[in-house]
């Protein structure tokens, strides 16, 4: 008598447990899955002019579907970088977890395979303007529900360099085939006497001779050096700026 009970209860406790679950089903409770892929600062190697570049629509690569049922189930979810190697082939060579800080080998498994299988990029170049291996990163986040957008305020620094041309910004060549881009974006060191030391692309023009004519005529121009805070000239590292080209 006692083991019919027992029966009839187990079976009365699974029936209350699919009601639950088809109700949680159809109120909507069971939780999102969110995901998001964004590209990083363009790393500072002094021996690289242009870091690997993502071609197309990079945020797309990471999907919901990508998120591991397991883990969503056990709630697992996390936020960390990425790391990916590109051949000077454009071939993605290795991808794994960039820094030291904890993550679910799971989740940063499924963001590689996903980064792996979709991902396209321009190769590397280095500082004489030949292809070469490189990494560059991603940062990644799977979390369920909505996810939490924490707003950074941008900081601007007055004190930076300028051109003392600013038609040097628009950059005029005879060979359009070299830029399938002709909006660029660059980092420029700038010493305290206005000479630029360094060019590093952020976006690219899409070829490798488009950049490294973008970063020769950049080596060619005078900047109005930045200032300390006693109005001093001083050297200024990382000057963003964004350059168009004119090529017919």
């Amino acid at each position: 008598m006692t083991k019919g009970i027992s029966v009839l209860a187990a079976v009365l406790c699974a029936l209350l447990l699919a009601q639950y679950a088809r109700a949680q089903d159809a109120s909507g409770n069971e939780p999102s899955r969110e995901v998001g892929l964004s590209a990083n600062e363009v790393p500072d190697d002094p021996g690289m002019m242009r870091a690997p570049t993502p071609i197309g629509e990079y945020e797309t690569w990471l999907s919901p579907d990508d998120y591991p049922v397991q883990a969503a189930h056990q709630w697992v979810q996390a936020s960390f970088d990425i790391e990916v190697t590109v051949s000077a082939a454009d071939a993605i060579t290795g991808c794994g977890k960039a820094a030291a800080t904890p993550a679910p080998a799971e989740l940063v498994a499924a963001a590689c395979r996903a980064v792996t299988a979709r991902g396209k990029f321009l190769h590397g170049l280095g500082r004489t303007g030949t292809a070469a291996t490189a990494r560059t990163t991603f940062s990644v986040f799977f979390r369920l529900g909505p996810p939490k957008r924490i707003f950074v305020p941008a900081v601007s620094n007055p004190n930076v360099p300028s051109l003392v041309d600013p038609s040097a910004a628009t950059m005029v060549h005879h060979t359009p085939a070299f830029f399938p881009n002709t909006a660029v974006r660059a980092r420029i060191d700038v010493s305290a006497t206005g000479a630029p030391t360094r060019c590093t692309i952020l976006v690219s023009s899409g070829t490798d001779k488009g950049d490294a004519a973008v970063c020769e005529h950049l080596r060619m121009q005078k900047f109005v050096p930045a200032r300390d805070y006693d109005g001093a000239p001083t050297a200024f590292n990382g000057y963003r700026m964004n350059l168009t080209v004119v090529a017919w």
